[in-house]
């Protein structure tokens, strides 16, 4: 926030919902359709509920909500944007971690249109 009132920008918050699969051919009467609406629905609202609350309107802001995995459509929404600045943060996952579950940042990092700034989660 503290970027976006000093060079009075605007804030897109973006919340990338990770892919909804399926356990294979048995689906056990299960409308999965209906749940991938539902949780399309509540993160679009908790996205919106975490925007008012943490942003307010202390500067101008609109929430993004794609699909996927994460770093493609952070470096997609970008581009579409035409954003300045990626600001995101990193756990900092190493070692086994690291192997197993990625590097979001690296990747965003990677192939961004612009520069990312990344911070350790939990730090100012």
């Amino acid at each position: 926030m503290a970027f976006a009132r000093q060079f009075d920008a605007s804030v897109t918050l973006l919340n990338v919902v990770p892919p909804f699969y399926q356990p294979g051919d048995f689906s056990g009467g299960i409308d999965y359709t209906a749940i991938e609406k539902d949780f399309e629905a509540g993160a679009q609202r908790e996205l919106e509920a975490v925007g008012r609350r943490l942003i307010g309107r202390s500067v101008t802001w609109q929430p993004q909500l794609r699909f996927g995995r994460p770093a493609e459509p952070i470096a997609k929404v970008a581009s579409e944007l035409n954003v300045d600045l990626i600001i995101l943060s990193t756990r900092g996952h190493t070692g086994i971690k690291h192997v197993v579950f990625g590097s979001t940042a690296e990747n965003v990092v990677r192939h961004a249109p612009c520069p990312v700034l990344t911070l350790r989660a939990g730090e100012h």
